[in-house]
């Protein structure tokens, strides 16, 4: 059957605290983690331009925004930015690709992170930005290879991924017990989420540390940690998964997408070349086309075409 270049692959939940579903609470922790993690991709994207030392300075340039869609100036463009990163390339020592790719690779999927955090935040469009630049760069330097699966060409561009703001959102019966007291989370007037707060170590019933959840750890039991206080889910059921536009975990979102390339079975030199990696997504090098909202995205998509992923 031929594909059309609607399938997405969804995350459906990640691992760390529960994040508040709403209020005062969820705004701080929104708000915390959305900064820490556009700080953790401007310390390494820093890194990375200071890796390349005089030649920084001659890097190719982010092109701003198009004034209006237009498919062929920005392919253009993306053409345009491919022979300028070709040249660049040529001056720069593999060696300094090679140890600068973790670190270009690490602002991008930071800055991801803090665009789904802030994205109503006045940091928002900061974060955004931050996305562009990372995988400019990292596409310029390494490449942005597509790959087949399910009969179809999938990219996981976060170019391309993260402008189509839906998320997953799970149904979720369970009892949340505060971090620090262990009372129900509606009974604790005393601890607000996302703020730290003292706790003594101790060993669980199960023998597993009350500060990490750790079998062996250096926490001394008897000693008092800053914890950070949030809702612990215990006794948990899952329930039906929907499709939103703010999803209850900020990065239960889009993970891989499925690019347009026609019936494959008919197409055997795209997929070698494709299993060759010589197919290339040239969407990072080009200028931004703007955000995708839930109402616009949906109505592309069917039920059959969403991949629903566990855990990330």
């Amino acid at each position: 059957m031929a594909r059309r270049g609607r399938g997405v692959g969804l995350t459906l939940m990640t691992w760390g605290p529960i994040p508040p579903s709403g209020g005062p609470h969820r705004d701080r922790y929104l708000e915390a983690n959305g900064r820490s993690a556009l700080a953790d991709a401007d310390e390494h994207y820093a890194i990375a331009l200071g890796m390349l030392g005089d030649l920084a300075a001659s890097i190719p340039i982010v092109h701003s925004p198009l004034t209006k869609p237009d498919r062929d100036a920005r392919r253009a463009i993306q053409q345009e930015k491919a022979r300028e990163w070709a040249a660049f390339n040529e001056v720069v020592p593999d060696e300094i690709v090679e140890k600068l790719a973790p670190h270009i690779m690490r602002s991008e999927n930071s800055a991801v992170a803090a665009f789904n955090f802030l994205e109503d935040h006045e940091l928002a469009e900061t974060a955004h930005a931050a996305i562009h630049r990372a995988a400019f760069m990292r596409s310029g330097f390494t490449g942005c290879a597509v790959y087949i699966k399910n009969d179809g060409v999938w990219t996981r561009c976060s170019m391309q991924i993260h402008q189509i703001r839906v998320g997953a959102s799970v149904g979720i019966e369970s009892d949340f017990e505060c971090s620090i007291c262990g009372l129900l989370v509606e009974d604790c007037d005393v601890h607000m989420s996302g703020l730290p707060y003292p706790k003594i170590a101790a060993k669980t019933e199960s023998g597993k540390c009350n500060i990490c959840d750790a079998d062996t750890c250096a926490h001394e039991v008897g000693k008092s940690y800053e914890v950070i206080a949030y809702g612990n889910a215990k006794n948990i059921k899952m329930g039906e998964a929907s499709i939103v536009d703010r999803p209850q975990y900020p990065m239960a979102r889009i993970h891989e997408h499925e690019l347009d390339f026609g019936n494959l079975r008919e197409q055997h030199d795209l997929v070698a070349n494709i299993e060759r990696g010589e197919i290339q997504c040239q969407e990072c090098l080009g200028p931004c086309e703007g955000l995708i909202d839930f109402r616009q995205w949906m109505p592309r998509v069917s039920r059959k075409d969403l991949s629903i992923g566990g855990a990330g």
